[in-house]
């Protein structure tokens, strides 16, 4: 008898997707705050905090939308792979 083979489904990490993408998006604010126009009302700290802290909640929530399209796609193919094992192993 020769040991079957079952595909492996590889699933995204939902933590790392997210904050990489909290991260990024802090990146992205804090570069926006310090070469934007300046805020007579705020200190440079305080736009820069505030606005980093917005596009890191919008950075994580995107890369969580991707790391659940990216999942929704490792299911399918996985599935898909299923299928074709089980018919393989029905026609040996």
């Amino acid at each position: 008898m020769s040991p079957q083979q079952y595909p492996i489904r590889r699933a995204p990490s939902f933590a790392a997707f997210i904050g990489t993408g909290a991260v990024l998006g802090f990146v992205i604010g804090a570069l926006v705050s310090v070469f934007g126009p300046p805020t007579p009302d705020y200190s440079s700290g305080s736009t820069l905090l505030f606005i980093g802290v917005a596009c890191a909640v919008v950075g994580a929530l995107i890369a969580g939308a991707l790391a659940v399209a990216l999942d929704h796609r490792s299911v399918k193919k996985w599935e898909r792979l299923q299928q074709l094992a089980e018919r393989s192993t029905h026609t040996d």
